[in-house]
């Protein structure tokens, strides 16, 4: 079984913080001391670590150095970088259906990437 857990983002205080409780009812968060937090982005922990053993959550920025994709103006390979985010498509047209629900990074093993930065402490990366 996956472990659930949360870390936030707070916009006020611009940190980042591991969920300690989470209030449904009234959107609250708390952090390992005890602060409170009610103007957050929650980032949902995926149950993966990368190369070296970091937990994976999502707004994380994943790259793998080796698998590059485009090409730079001199001709040198950019390394592959993805966006850990949770995907949900649908499509009917009654019964030729296509699902696709997972985290955007599953076609490429986690294990051999590196978390280089997340969206809110590092939004360059995601530019």
């Amino acid at each position: 079984m996956r472990e659930i857990k949360f870390r936030a983002w707070d916009k006020k205080d611009r940190r980042l913080f591991q969920v300690e409780y989470l209030g449904l009812n009234d959107v609250h968060a708390f952090d390992d001391i005890g602060r409170e937090s009610t103007d957050f982005e929650l980032m949902q922990y995926t149950g993966l670590r990368d190369k070296n053993g970091t937990e994976i959550y999502e707004g994380d920025v994943l790259e793998h150095p080796t698998m590059g994709i485009s090409r730079t103006m001199r001709g040198s390979a950019s390394p592959l970088r993805i966006i850990v985010a949770w995907a949900e498509y649908t499509h009917s047209d009654d019964f030729d259906m296509d699902y696709i629900f997972g985290w955007t990074f599953e076609s490429c093993n986690p294990c051999d990437m590196n978390i280089i930065g997340n969206i809110y402490e590092t939004p360059k990366l995601s530019a």
